[in-house]
């Protein structure tokens, strides 16, 4: 089990466009104030998350250790053991909370040079992917009822996703099965 903890303080500043508001007014904006929250905790987290892997099979930032193998592997020449630490690159995933922005941390072979990040295998990303598994799960339970343009309006006009019907329509047919099944043993 990873323990660790966050410390951060959030600053909120809800702005009321008009001198007096209603209920709807104060509902609208802690919506999209607790969507901001999910996706800078999400954030925070998968970043700490990332850090203290690497610590763990790394060593400290500037004290490496590579005498640790690791959970990943070189893609390119299979290493498991010399890996330096080489920074981050941006990757995002709609979900049901809306689109997730994140970084992930890359390490650089020492054997080979390749620098690649091992964390979408260790966190379930797939590659090339930009839906999480848990909104394809959710698109398919939805769809069951509904067109694939409906339900594309729909999560575009509930959680804000841009989400073509061709896109509901792959993830129907890559995963509907799997649904379907889950359905029948209830």
């Amino acid at each position: 089990m990873l323990d660790f903890e966050l410390h951060d303080k959030f600053k909120v500043r809800i702005k009321i466009p008009q001198a007096e508001f209603n209920v709807n007014d104060l509902v609208s904006c802690c919506k999209s104030l607790s969507k901001s929250l999910v996706q800078s905790f999400f954030e925070k987290i998968l970043y700490e998350l990332q850090a203290h892997i690497l610590n763990h099979y790394l060593g400290a930032v500037w004290n490496s250790n590579n005498s640790i193998p690791t959970p990943w592997e070189c893609p390119r020449c299979r290493n498991r053991i010399a890996f330096n630490r080489r920074g981050k690159r941006k990757r995002s995933l709609k979900s049901s909370v809306g689109i997730l922005c994140f970084h992930l941390l890359q390490v650089t072979c020492l054997d080979c040079e390749k620098t690649f990040s091992p964390f979408p295998l260790l966190l379930g990303i797939e590659s090339r992917h930009r839906l999480t598994k848990e909104l394809e799960q959710f698109l398919c339970t939805v769809v069951k009822d509904n067109s694939y343009s409906k339900t594309a309006k729909a999560f575009n006009l509930l959680l804000g996703l841009d989400l073509s019907p061709t896109t509901v329509h792959r993830t129907v047919q890559k995963h509907g099965q799997e649904v379907e099944v889950i359905e029948d043993l209830r």
